[in-house]
């Protein structure tokens, strides 16, 4: 029997251990900076509707699904930052809450909690992870395939997180990392028990309705800094057939050098990409967000015209300088001939440009040419790029690394890539748009939202992508020279040219509709894409088949078709 309640609404962030809440029935306004600070509403009363004081007390088990705001959002007008010391700075507000547990929780307590998937990698939750994974005991990590979360409207990958607050390391401790593989709000209760039974007493499993990997804990601290590797992707199955190509590329190649990486150029202050870039229309996805695109050129001469079409500029080609502005709609390796250009200097009928694109010239500082852009151009000048964000749903998504004989300015969509000499970034071009690079990249990615990808620099240091011995660059190079100007379709059909029909087929499948037919063929990659890997795999003389390349193909489509499809619930 419950003698009485013990629920408050106010900011927790702000209690701690021995305190007394206090009865009352107040409004939020109390925590809004600059209003009435009259209190909190509480609830806390008896069986027979008695208000009541309660002491805060050290508990056994803190269960929680706190807020995700970013730190970006400003809220640190509206909450008590007492332990930013402890979780960071850049952490979201549900990191604080992690602090908050850990002062309420009694030694060997236990947390439950849901928090965003980016708890398992990157910089801004650091601090945070150490907590779980290093100063407690984690026991599960369990993860939603067909949901973007366990929160209710979700649009950010969620996890649960069930960790013990203890120092002690049993030698024989394993943790948990588990994938539910059917829709949530389909589970029968029968099945959510049988989840809890499996999750609690196995150490491995594979089934249609849940995968379960168990690590010690040393080897899960040793992917400290990503441990995506662990539960990436819809099924752990999918996962082992990337490992299998990443497992074949760390004995052959090496990780990239120190600095190899540099962000590309930043154009500022905004808007100012309009008047600085020339476009080349390789297709119609590629100038949709440009303003100024490519009409014709010679030797001396630019010719480029509006987006309407109204207007036609002819510039002196002496002002410009090769880019890439954009990597949509690139498809083919090698881009000497179809680059973009970007301004180096004020050119003739750049004030009617400015105009057109309503951008105010005063805008600019007075040091933008010879300060602000000869330093970002020093830092982004390059032969060969790498992409940075990818949408791999995209029809306009062909590859990911292009080379150019002609050194290039690179927007900050992609990476540049130091490397000096022009054969080995030939054959770094090869390698990074191969399979290997593409196993990586699904088992590796960040999964916080589901179209882009966001390929960062210490992603790419992660990768053992890096040709050190002379054989394989020359080898390389001959399948660089093979496929460099050859036209590439988008990687999703490059993956399955039925990707399309499946993906409706799966999602028809999942969501019971009427109309979806029984099944289909297994996928079939494209023609070009198959032959490229697999001459990659022969210059390597990698211990790879053609099966193991299906399998991984097949491991990326269902990825991106259960990705792509993820909506609210």
């Amino acid at each position: 029997t419950i003698e009485y309640t013990q629920i408050a609404l106010g900011d927790s962030l702000k209690l701690a251990p021995r305190e007394i809440v206090e009865p009352g029935f107040i409004s939020l306004v109390r925590w809004i900076p600059g209003l009435d600070r009259e209190g909190g509403w509480v609830n806390v009363f008896n069986r027979s509707g008695e208000f009541i004081e309660v002491e805060l007390k050290p508990v056994d088990v803190v269960l929680m699904n706190p807020p995700f705001t970013k730190v970006e959002r400003g809220i640190k007008k509206y909450i008590d930052t007492k332990f930013e010391d402890r979780v960071g700075g850049e952490v979201g507000l549900w990191g604080h809450f992690i602090a908050l547990a850990d002062v309420f929780l009694k030694d060997n307590g236990i947390l439950g909690a849901v928090l965003p998937i980016n708890l398992l990698r990157g910089r801004e939750s650091k601090v945070v992870r150490r907590i779980i994974f290093q100063n407690w005991l984690p026991l599960y990590i369990i993860k939603p395939s067909l949901n973007y979360g366990f929160t209710e409207y979700a649009e950010y990958r969620d996890i649960i997180v069930v960790a013990k607050k203890t120092r002690e390391r049993p030698k024989d401790h394993k943790v948990k990392f588990c994938i539910i593989k059917k829709d949530l709000n389909k589970l029968t209760e029968d099945e959510a028990r049988w989840i809890v039974k499996q999750i609690k007493c196995t150490n491995k499993l594979r089934s249609d309705l849940l995968d379960i990997d168990s690590y010690p804990l040393s080897y899960v601290n040793k992917h400290f800094d990503n441990m995506m590797p662990l539960i990436s992707g819809p099924s752990l199955e999918a996962k082992d057939a990337l490992h299998r190509i990443i497992e074949v590329a760390e004995k052959l190649l090496n990780p990239f050098p120190p600095n190899y990486f540099s962000e590309g150029y930043g154009p500022r202050p905004r808007g100012s990409s309009d008047f600085m870039f020339i476009t080349r229309p390789i297709n119609e996805g590629r100038i949709e967000k440009s303003f100024l695109i490519l009409e014709d050129e010679s030797k001396n001469e630019i010719v480029a015209k509006t987006k309407v079409g109204l207007q036609k500029f002819r510039f002196k080609k002496s002002h410009f300088l090769p880019s890439l502005r954009t990597p949509t709609g690139i498809d083919r390796i090698d881009v000497t001939k179809v680059h973009d250009y970007v301004a180096k200097e004020p050119y003739e009928h750049m004030d009617a440009v400015m105009t057109l694109c309503e951008f105010k010239k005063e805008r600019l500082p007075a040091n933008y040419w010879e300060d602000y852009i000869k330093r970002e151009y020093r830092r982004s000048t390059t032969h060969l790029a790498v992409v940075r964000r990818i949408n791999p749903y995209s029809p306009n998504q062909m590859l990911v690394a292009h080379y150019s004989e002609k050194p290039l300015i690179v927007a900050d969509l992609f990476h540049a890539v130091n490397e000096p000499n022009n054969d080995r970034a030939k054959a770094v071009a090869t390698l990074l748009n191969s399979i290997f690079f593409l196993a990586y990249l699904f088992y590796l990615k960040e999964e916080t939202t589901g179209r882009y990808t966001e390929l960062r620099q210490y992603d790419l240091h992660i990768m053992k992508l890096f040709p050190s011995k002379r054989e394989q660059i020359n080898n390389l190079l001959r399948v660089y020279n093979k496929y460099k100007d050859k036209k590439f379709p988008a990687l999703r059909t490059q993956l399955d040219i039925n990707y399309d029909e499946r993906y409706e087929w799966f999602w028809k499948q999942e969501r019971g509709e009427a109309d979806a037919p029984a099944n289909l063929p297994p996928i079939k990659p494209h023609k070009l894409r198959l032959e490229f890997d697999m001459d990659v795999i022969k210059a390597l003389g990698a211990d790879l088949t053609r099966k193991d390349v299906l399998k991984a193909y097949e491991a990326i489509i269902q990825d991106m078709i259960v990705t792509r499809g993820l909506r609210k619930d």
